[in-house]
């Protein structure tokens, strides 16, 4: 029966695939929308987020959970994420067109999918899961209800998280370009123009930013012409936009500019994969995000920018300007959303003949590693850390405070850091046994401070770290500390809520589990709070809670709980 249906999606998969690529690029009528009343988004499709592209559809649910959430086309539930953060409860439809559906962020799923899942979290003894389902488990039809809204993962309010994803790499796609009905009448918004100087790394200097007005149907800077001191132009803009019905910004779908209307390049967001979303800190200017809290998309691509299917037709230099001639320019820049609302940005723009000069000092360059080895710290970067050319600094400040070691400042913390790179720092102070395996690497980027266990390498200690800015070391040896809403001697009934507050001061919790009599239990982690309703698993009777949370560096707090049921 298995090897029947799968050969059946596989067929009506390449079937589907050959009549579309005939027509539309994407189909236009095959998929509904994943809720039963009008579409209105908080959030599209390619918008920049914090390290990564938003991979979907953020689709408001009037503000409130438990609104019905179905099945866009018929297919299977080929795959079930629950996870504390990131999209929460989610589930994955493949349907025989060769696309996948993906909804996040959810409540309860429907009751088979539910019981299916509780089922195989009993099975692995663990809450936190990502199953991978056969195509003759959980079939689904258009329409079917297959879960409940929520607020889960990484939320920051009530709202379904929806994608459409290419079933064969796994790519997320923009689902407004396949005739979902959403009421979009309203033009981009661009606010702010950046120049650049094209012949110096985006890391050493810092852009002329200008805001633009509205005048005469076209979008202008504060000067009539825009004037760079060097034979290369960058650009880059600040762009919302809007639907109608909704004061939410959302992300652009095109942009194109012009030189004399001759066209400079194009940036089209509509494919963009998990394993190329964080070159979103190339595509905009991270150091503005950083310092500015806003983003700035770059009409040119960096050294190190490896999106693939992006940008279209740059010219020589890569989307910058080439004005060595010194005169005046036009420049012309059209925005467009899904729906092909425009917005135009026109203005003079001139260079000078010569280049610009650069900084002369020691570069960090991308496809060059670079290894420092000094008595006390040791970095290995390797080709793709960083996008652009960057003058290497590192600053050493003696310990203070809980530090048992310097702080060492690699770079300045508004660069970014692609992949990870290896820090090795020394202790200066003398570890006692206990506290030699209870080292951590402590981080700040001057506004927070996170931690992590380093791992111990003869007499330095070690992690795989992926910001620039200040390290040291700390250690840690307490316990995280674990609380609950009951206490002993507590009679609970069915649906009653059991709640442990687990929190760590230095790293992160590794682990937390109950169990009852010695029975696991299923506990949802939210946050910092584990909890449970109170079912079947539950037996009846005297029953001992036995709760056990570990922290990163193994240490561990149990906590014992006598109730009746």
């Amino acid at each position: 029966m298995k090897l029947k249906t799968t050969l059946f999606f596989l067929f009506c998969t390449c079937l589907t695939r050959l009549s579309f690529a005939q027509n539309e690029p994407y189909p236009q009528d095959y998929f509904r929308s994943p809720i039963n009343f009008p579409i209105v988004l908080a959030g599209n499709y390619g918008e920049c987020r914090a390290n990564h592209f938003h991979a979907g559809l953020d689709i408001k649910t009037k503000g409130k959970e438990n609104e019905v959430v179905v099945a866009a086309a018929e297919g299977y539930v080929s795959r079930i994420k629950m996870e504390p953060g990131g999209y929460g409860h989610a589930l994955y439809i493949s349907h025989p067109n060769g696309y996948t559906t993906v909804y996040a962020h959810l409540n309860d799923f429907s009751p088979k999918i539910q019981k299916y899942l509780r089922q195989q979290q009993y099975a692995l003894k663990k809450w936190r899961v990502d199953l991978q389902i056969a195509a003759d488990v959980l079939p689904v039809k258009k329409g079917e209800q297959i879960a409940k809204s929520g607020n889960t993962g990484g939320s920051s309010g009530p709202h379904l998280h929806w994608e459409i994803r290419d079933s064969k790499n796994e790519h997320p796609l923009n689902p407004l370009l396949f005739g979902i009905k959403i009421n979009d009448t309203r033009p981009p918004k661009p606010t702010r123009i950046g120049v650049y100087k094209g012949n110096v790394s985006v890391y050493q200097q810092k852009p002329d930013i200008q805001n633009l007005k509205l005048k005469n149907e076209l979008y202008q800077p504060d000067t009539d012409t825009i004037f760079v001191q060097d034979n290369l132009m960058g650009l880059s803009i600040a762009v919302n936009d809007f639907m109608n019905g909704s004061s939410n910004t959302l992300s652009l779908h095109t942009a194109e500019w012009f030189l004399d209307d001759r066209p400079q390049g194009k940036i089209r967001i509509e494919e963009i994969g998990f394993d190329e979303t964080r070159f979103i800190h190339a595509f905009a200017d991270y150091s503005i995000k950083q310092t500015q809290n806003y983003w700035m998309t770059c009409l040119f691509k960096l050294p190190g920018n490896q999106l693939r299917q992006v940008y279209e037709n740059l010219n020589a230099h890569s989307g910058k300007l080439d004005l060595s001639d010194g005169q005046a320019h036009e420049l012309k820049i059209e925005i467009r959303d899904a729906f092909d609302n425009v917005s135009v940005i026109k203005c003079i723009v001139k260079g000078t003949k010569e280049p610009a000069l650069t900084n002369t000092c020691d570069e960090i360059q991308t496809n060059n590693k670079r290894a420092i080895e000094l008595p006390e710290v040791q970095i290995q970067l390797g080709n793709n850390v960083v996008y652009d050319k960057v003058c290497w600094e590192m600053k050493t400040k003696p310990e203070s405070g809980k530090a048992i070691s310097n702080v060492y400042q690699i770079l300045d913390a508004n660069i970014p850091a692609h992949e990870r790179f290896t820090l090795r720092i020394k202790p200066t102070k003398s570890l006692s046994p206990e506290q030699k395996d209870k080292v951590v690497m402590a981080y700040s980027d001057g506004r927070s401070t996170d931690r992590e266990a380093a791992e111990r390498s003869h007499d330095f200690y070690q992690a795989r770290v992926r910001k620039f800015g200040n390290y040291w070391l700390e250690t840690d040896t307490n316990p995280p500390s674990v609380s609950c809403n009951i206490s002993n001697g507590t009679k609970v009934g069915s649906g009653q809520r059991i709640n442990f507050s687990v929190k760590e001061k230095e790293t992160s919790i590794k682990s937390f589990d109950v169990w009852a009599n010695g029975q696991w239990l299923c506990f949802e982690q939210r946050g910092t709070n584990w909890f449970y309703n109170v079912e079947e698993h539950l037996p009846k009777g005297k029953i001992q809670l036995k709760a056990i949370a570990m922290d990163e560096n193994g240490n561990k707090k149990t906590m014992h709980l006598n109730i009746n049921r």
